[in-house]
């Protein structure tokens, strides 16, 4: 229906509301995705987008107008600085305001709603702290639970770590694998040359001036070397 004729409509089924929305000043507009109230100085304004308003039936326009004037008489926008979580804040004061409305759009928030999202009995009319509450109690619950399981897998992973560890201990079938460095039994010089070919990647002719000789030496020093860490890998089998 028409905004005005919803407005004229609201006064007769509900004249404390209709007269409050009279003096009301209002706002078409599709800067609000729905209808909402915001504060204008010290008053309040009422915003409707109408594509959003033509979507629902005659009385469930009503029950949206009676909600928007509940969060004025409830003066839920000067309150939602006093509490911490922006959309728990909303979610309870819509179960606040709803309490006292019929007619409403099946996905409003109601008292009802949210006792079956959170698994507690709520009743109407307790109050946007009370429901805020309920909601707190139930995530730190949540939050608690999952710390709890979390622990306990931690504690379960580290018994099978333990027993493990104690299982390869006493096992006389684990032998421990001895480390070995495959350039033990190499000579200095054969060391030291196949160290900086191979890990360090140097040259020939920087690692004979590293060294103080000659480049044929480095290069027969890095041929028995290699020859040896070669046998060596072989009977590691590797």
């Amino acid at each position: 229906m028409e905004i005005e004729k919803a407005f004229k409509r609201l006064l007769i089924k509900n004249p404390f509301y209709g007269l409050f929305c009279l003096s009301l000043p209002k706002v078409v507009t599709r800067k609000y995705p729905t209808l909402c109230v915001s504060k204008q100085g010290i008053s309040c304004q009422l915003n409707i987008n109408p594509d959003f308003w033509e979507q629902h039936t005659d009385d469930e326009q009503i029950a949206l107008l009676q909600h928007e004037l509940g969060h004025i008489c409830f003066q839920h926008m000067f309150m939602h600085d006093s509490f911490a979580d922006n959309k728990m804040f909303n979610i309870s004061a819509d179960c606040e305001v709803n309490s006292y409305i019929e007619n409403l759009p099946k996905d409003g928030c109601t008292p009802e709603w949210l006792g079956q999202k959170i698994g507690k009995q709520l009743d109407k009319g307790l109050g946007t702290k009370k429901y805020y509450e309920a909601i707190q109690d139930y995530l730190n619950q949540q939050q608690q639970q999952a710390q709890q399981q979390s622990q306990q897998q931690s504690s379960q992973q580290g018994q099978q770590q333990r027993s493990i560890n104690n299982n390869q201990q006493t096992s006389p079938s684990s032998p421990q694998k001895q480390k070995w460095n495959p350039f033990d039994g190499l000579s200095k010089m054969e060391k030291e040359c196949c160290v900086l070919r191979r890990r360090k990647k140097w040259s020939i002719s920087k690692i004979a001036r590293k060294l103080g000789i000659t480049e044929k030496q480095v290069k027969d020093n890095i041929k028995r070397g290699n020859k040896a860490i070669k046998q060596k890998l072989m009977s590691h089998g590797l």
